[in-house]
């Protein structure tokens, strides 16, 4: 296996926004190139053991909420998305962090916002502004009017897909 045109076909998934699959022999470095490859990009590398993990651990646990007169059956979510979300979008960041494409925003942004480095509070203001609903997490690290330059991609590495047991490879 060729290390460098492994990691020119990942860079090439990555700007298509699409997936590979590295198949070959136990132990000749291919969880080492998708892990070099994010270190070089400077990515989040979110590792899973797939051979290890339950459906649950992938999926999130099924729980019940209410939503208006219904019960409905909804999903926990894994603690490596929770991670993931975190990278593309700090809990916490310093203001200089922050920049906007459109001064319009900015302004009725911080005139809403009452803590500039707090993700949950910008995320509110913004939703006011945009007529969103707060409840939903909008800033991503792909955002175009709003950016944080601590957002950090992630790559998410499914390990050991063969090995894991059915049920959860096809979850």
């Amino acid at each position: 296996m060729n290390i460098q045109n492994a990691k020119k076909v990942i860079k090439a998934a990555m700007l298509a926004q699409d997936t590979v699959i590295m198949e070959g022999n136990h132990g000749i470095g291919k969880s080492n190139i998708v892990k070099q490859f994010a270190s070089e990009e400077n990515l989040h590398c979110v590792e899973l053991f797939l051979s290890h993990m339950e459906v649950g651990d992938l999926i999130g646990i099924p729980r019940t909420i209410t939503k208006g007169t219904e019960v409905v059956t909804t999903w926990t979510k894994p603690i490596w998305l929770q991670r993931m979300i975190d990278k593309a979008w700090p809990e916490t960041f310093a203001e200089t962090s922050i920049s906007f494409t459109d001064p319009d925003l900015a302004e009725q942004i911080k005139a809403e916002c009452k803590d500039l480095t707090s993700r949950e509070e910008l995320n509110r203001a913004y939703a006011t502004v945009k007529h969103l609903d707060p409840s939903v997490l909008h800033l991503t690290s792909k955002q175009t009017d709003i950016q944080c330059s601590e957002s950090q991609l992630s790559v998410l590495f499914l390990d050991e897909l063969n090995r894991a047991p059915i049920d959860v490879r096809q979850s």
